[in-house]
């Protein structure tokens, strides 16, 4: 995980900034400087590479959900910010949670290179089986062997309801 830059104080967020948690919208304050390119009320932010709103603030970038974070809360997240429904762009407050690195891995959606079409679900050539994928704690779950990719993903989800309970996610998100 690369370095998380600490947030500017809760003074500079809202000298700039202002946070509706019921939208997640962080809008611009009137009265900055670059009037023209931060008019006052228009949301704030521009898209990453990784889908991600972040915005600048003092000629540094930050990501927005996490300026969402602390200023609701007021402070910095201890870990990082975990969209719970994976919808990178909704910053809603009751949709963002402080997690670690690992717990927010579990939300993840299934692997673009994933061939069997479940997430966690892999295809063994060698023993014509399938496995399942699945480390609790740096330690895998299950070494059982299934002939359906179908009874595998049957049992990775149990699997996951029981070991992960709130962080259980297994792979497809509804169309919103």
């Amino acid at each position: 995980m690369k370095h998380i830059m600490p947030l500017p104080p809760m003074e500079i967020l809202h000298k700039y900034l202002r946070y509706d948690p019921d939208t997640g919208v962080l809008s611009w304050r009137e009265g900055l400087p670059y009037g023209k390119q931060r008019p006052a009320g228009k949301p704030a932010g521009t898209m990453s590479k990784g889908g991600y709103l972040r915005v600048s603030i003092e000629r540094r970038m930050y990501a927005i959900h996490r300026i969402a974070w602390k200023m609701h809360y007021g402070v910095d997240p201890n870990g990082v910010i975990d969209h719970i429904d994976g919808n990178k762009l909704n910053n809603r407050i009751v949709n963002l949670r402080d997690v670690t690195q690992v717990e927010n891995l579990y939300n993840a959606v299934r692997r673009s290179d994933n061939t069997t079409g479940y997430k966690g679900v892999v295809f063994s050539k060698s023993r014509n089986s399938y496995t399942i994928n699945l480390k609790v704690n740096g330690v895998r779950v299950s070494h059982r062997r299934f002939r359906t990719a179908e009874a595998a993903n049957d049992f990775i989800k149990e699997l996951r309801e029981s070991t992960l309970g709130e962080f259980a996610f297994h792979g497809e998100r509804d169309a919103a």
